[in-house]
């Protein structure tokens, strides 16, 4: 995650960088924000949504995860 992470922020026009979880529903989110820094947020369970502030989108976890069964 680390050097990944620091090769797409280096990337002027991107905006959130997402990770899904495949384990457990959960999505860890950073978001640029006006100075240029990052802000981490991370999205738990199947209660929880995910807002892309980049493209106005709210996303329930419950939709990304629809079709998946956790063991």
């Amino acid at each position: 995650r680390g050097r990944k992470f620091d090769q797409y922020a280096s990337i002027s026009s991107l905006q959130e960088y997402v990770l899904v979880s495949q384990d457990q529903p959960g999505v860890q989110q950073y978001q640029r924000v006006p100075d240029g820094s990052w802000r981490y947020r991370s999205h738990t369970g199947l209660d929880a949504s995910v807002d892309f502030a980049s493209i106005t989108v709210l996303l329930p976890l419950a939709d990304i995860y629809e079709e998946v069964a956790f063991s």
